[in-house]
């Protein structure tokens, strides 16, 4: 299926949607056939969609009907930028974007990161439970680990650097655990991946159903959580990759992790917009709930509920 971007009226920044087996959309550039941007807007095989006047994308998916509406298009192909996505920890909270921000939770002040190695903007990161690190993800496959107190960058590495139509590093997620003893890399590549917390050296790999999408460290470092984009979750072993449970029993991909600070409880969050509650130990469900019509992008845990933010950059406390 293909179809022109109705809103664009200069014929040399006009522009071709062509759908994929993939679940992604692709943009060209209809002057010369330039690749532009490729969106993932579904798991499974776009069959067919269509493009409105007012930019909202209608497609057809295996999984059922998709409503996209202009900004996040938009935000996709560079016409404009969504809200950067905020994960917070107990006293820090950082904005990823061109510019990544260091917040200090109680009073609001900044603080510059220190430079960090690799290119293109800061697009995910990850925060200890005790504030004292920072995983930081940059645009070009980087991976460094700050120490927040000191200002500095422990280490870079660039191992896990792919080539993916959904992400330009095919990294979807990062963790960190409060012992300072791993880091955990979603790679829908080369799947879970533990690295040592001292070098950023590979301690080990592990491929999770389909594709790994997500990932979860509890505090104490020992139980490693993985989700693929089929709603799988696996709880491994953090020291040797070995499974002590496995569900699948998740409606929707999960987007999503975050774990209480007794490692007791895995609270997901689905690309439906739900919430979920689930016993570390057995993955069985607890609780329920559909928090947005947005896909929930961020989860995290404070004294005064669950916090979310969603895909439209809407903030709620449960």
């Amino acid at each position: 299926s293909l179809a022109i971007d109705a809103r664009v009226g200069d014929e040399r920044e006009a522009r071709v949607l062509s759908a994929g087996a993939d679940g992604t959309l692709r943009a060209w550039r209809l002057s010369d056939g330039a690749p532009i941007a490729a969106l993932p807007l579904s798991d499974d095989i776009v069959w067919s969609f269509e493009c409105a006047n007012d930019g909202t994308l209608v497609l057809g998916a295996q999984g059922g009907l998709a409503i996209s509406d202009s900004k996040q298009i938009d935000a996709w192909i560079g016409r404009g930028r969504m809200d950067p996505l905020s994960r917070t920890g107990r006293a820090l909270r950082i904005e990823p974007g061109a510019r990544a921000r260091l917040i200090e939770v109680e009073s609001g002040r900044e603080r510059a990161l220190p430079e960090l190695p690799g290119a293109g903007s800061v697009s995910r990161v990850a925060i200890s439970p005790d504030d004292a690190r920072v995983l930081v993800l940059r645009e070009d496959g980087t991976i460094s680990l700050v120490d927040v107190v000191r200002s500095t960058v422990r280490w870079s590495t660039t191992a896990l650097r792919c080539e993916d139509v959904h992400e330009p590093h095919g990294i979807p997620s990062l963790a960190l655990d409060a012992v300072d003893a791993r880091a955990v890399v979603a790679s829908r590549t080369h799947g879970c991946t533990v690295l040592d917390i001292r070098n950023g050296a590979i301690l080990w790999q592990k491929h999770v159903g389909a594709s790994c999408t997500d990932v979860a460290i509890t505090p104490d470092g020992e139980r490693v959580f993985a989700a693929d984009r089929d709603g799988l979750i696996e709880a491994l072993d953090a020291r040797d990759a070995s499974l002590h449970a496995s569900s699948r029993r998740q409606r929707t991909r999960t987007s999503c992790m975050t774990i209480s600070s007794d490692g007791s409880r895995l609270v997901t969050g689905g690309t439906d917009g739900t919430l979920r509650i689930i016993d570390t130990t057995t993955l069985e469900e607890q609780l329920s709930m559909l928090l947005s019509p947005e896909q929930l992008q961020s989860l995290w845990i404070a004294d005064d509920g669950i916090h979310s933010i969603d895909r439209a950059g809407i903030e709620r406390v449960r």
